[in-house]
């Protein structure tokens, strides 16, 4: 049954009548220099969040469904000054009704595990004394027994907005939050009577020493214990929304703001329980009740997989899509193309325009300046230009492939590279476009390029090399699809020369690699084609003039060998489009 906004925001509201004014913050804290957490943010005034970048901040999912839309957020290292919220994404796996999650133990795990929320900003937060939260590694472990310290503000009637921490033990369970079952993602700590209470929800949990963001808070009673979501957890998902730019944030406000649709459907509750959480600490106001009682509707269609997904890479492996130095059952790797001497051989030919003489020491120099960035679109603005260079290649980026076939029977998500070449709409004869219209027409934007066969995914410094390597292995499978029904075009058997045509790069904080992509024939009959990824080269693109230069070169030289292939297959299919006319007349 799909529940609504409606629901979730009046369920909430019974729940706040229990606690009708937000009490004060961390129960038993001390001051705080603003300096000692300058990530710090106040979320709509009820709750609390962390600064991942200037547009980006973390904290708790149920902050924004149970307390009503936060509309904006301010740091105390910037006064006077908020910046209003255009987006918010809540991890897909939270289970926004606790008597819901009481009913079902995989529910529970993630009423309590994935309370964790991204909001985007319309205007930066940044310069002054503002700095940003550090990110733990992907999936790593917490020290029982460690000390870390939780920072909020302190509240009520008459407060002076004081902000307040206070230095608390994990604990090796949350036995003492009266959990009933073990959840992965979520810890406790014991301040010995310190800690979080109502109104701290989202705060930031760090490491004493190291200053890493360790945990988002998500309940608490006040002096007994503070829970906290596991942000090392959630690193995948956050990511993916780091890479969210100021334009993609304008276009999306532009929309009609966020998409609801990944809230999935669960039984509703009749009212959520009362409880010492966060969840039930703040009474709504009387424009949020208002709010509330416009009805939205929630899709109860099934979320895709993508590559910040764990379980991505088992699609494509499911669906025959094999990543680079695969290896099978029988200990034999998944093959090479059988063209790939004559494509390392393409690729390494030199160039007039990109030599030492023509790069210089200064331009070096300027690369890596620009290489140090932790925003993905900067990437792609201004250090990607240099490696391309000039070219009259129809490039495109940041479009879903909504057009073409899944791969994967729509296990996972469109493929929406970063960075893709193809050839102009107007190349392809009508009857090639309608007969292989889903197989070769990635979008259906009229001046979009059509038969992509070669794409680049790139990363910041934070972001994932393992994602990239994954997003690549799965648009350049597409590619490969392409440009095999091109070349396949009105034989009556399709035909396997082992050769690759497609390609994909990634870069990542300096390091570029080329792979290129082939398929191969069913191992079964009527069973699906194969496609494989093999690297080509690699290149740690900041490391010297002469290595830049040879990455480059190498870059430039796959794009041109892409279209040529491309133009190959295109004119090819054309000429039997216009054989058959010619026959029919």
């Amino acid at each position: 049954m799909a529940y609504t906004i409606k629901a979730i925001l009046q369920a909430a509201f019974f729940a706040a009548l229990a606690a009708a004014r937000i009490d004060r913050g961390i129960t038993d804290g001390v001051p705080a220099q603003v300096s000692e957490f300058p990530y710090i943010v106040r979320v709509g005034g009820i709750c609390t969040g962390s600064l991942l970048d200037s547009t980006t901040v973390l904290t708790a999912a149920h902050c924004w469904i149970l307390n009503g839309n936060s509309e904006w957020v301010e740091s105390p290292a910037k006064p006077n000054f908020r910046s209003p919220v255009v987006s918010f994404t809540i991890h897909p796996d939270f289970v926004p009704i606790q008597q819901s999650a009481n009913r079902n133990d995989t529910l529970y795990r993630r009423y309590w595990g994935d309370d964790i929320a991204i909001l985007k900003l319309s205007s930066p937060l940044e310069g002054g004394n503002i700095s940003y939260a550090k990110l733990p590694a992907r999936g790593s472990k917490l020290e029982v027994g460690s000390v870390g310290v939780s920072a909020s503000w302190e509240r009520g009637e008459g407060s002076g907005g004081i902000l307040l921490k206070a230095e608390l033990t994990i604990l090796a369970s949350c036995k003492i939050a009266r959990r009933r079952l073990p959840v992965d993602n979520e810890f406790c700590v014991d301040g010995n009577g310190k800690g979080g209470c109502r109104g701290d929800s989202g705060g930031p949990f760090v490491d004493k020493d190291t200053g890493v963001l360790l945990g988002v808070a998500n309940s608490a009673h006040c002096g007994i214990y503070t829970s906290f979501t596991r942000v090392s957890g959630h690193i995948p998902f956050i990511e993916r929304y780091l890479a969210v730019t100021q334009k993609h944030i304008a276009r999306f406000s532009r929309h009609g703001g966020p998409d609801l649709r990944h809230l999935r459907a669960y039984p509703e509750s009749p009212a959520a329980t009362q409880d010492m959480s966060f969840r039930s600490s703040s009474a709504m106001s009387q424009s949020q009740r208002s709010k509330s009682t416009k009805a939205t509707s929630i899709s109860t269609k099934t979320r895709r997989s993508s590559a910040y997904d764990d379980d991505f890479e088992q699609h494509l492996l499911d669906h025959n899509i094999y990543p680079d130095g695969y290896e099978f059952l029988d200990d034999h790797l998944s093959p090479e193309p059988c063209n790939m001497d004559i494509i390392r051989q393409d690729l390494l030919a030199a160039r007039d325009s990109l030599s030492l003489s023509c790069f210089s020491d200064a331009a070096f120099r300027d690369f890596k300046r620009k290489n140090k960035t932790n925003s993905k679109g900067t990437v792609m603005r201004n250090v990607i230009p240099i490696i391309a260079g000039s070219s009259d290649i129809l490039n495109e980026g940041h479009l879903p492939f909504t057009n073409l076939v899944s791969l994967t029977d729509e296990a996972t998500v469109k493929p929406v590279p970063d960075f893709f070449d193809g050839a102009h709409p107007g190349s392809l004869d009508k009857a090639v476009s309608e007969e292989l219209d889903h197989q070769i027409i990635p979008t259906k934007h009229a001046s979009v390029p059509v038969a992509a066969n070669f794409f680049l995914e790139a990363k910041a410094r934070k972001g994932g090399a393992g994602v990239a390597e994954l997003q690549a292995c799965f648009v350049g499978a597409n590619g490969a699809r392409t440009m095999h029904a091109l070349q396949n075009y009105k034989l009556s058997k399709p035909e396997y020369d082992g050769n690759a045509y497609s390609f994909s790069s990634t870069y990542h904080d300096g390091t570029l690699k080329l792979y290129a992509h082939h398929v191969t024939a069913p191992v079964s009959a009527g069973g699906a084609q194969v496609y494989h990824m093999t690297k080509i080269r690699g290149f740690d693109m900041t490391d010297n003039r002469a290595t830049f230069v040879e990455g480059a070169t190498v870059f430039r030289n796959a794009r041109k060998v892409a279209k040529e292939y491309r133009d190959r297959f295109i004119q090819a299919a054309n000429n039997k489009a216009a054989e058959e006319k010619a026959q029919r007349r």
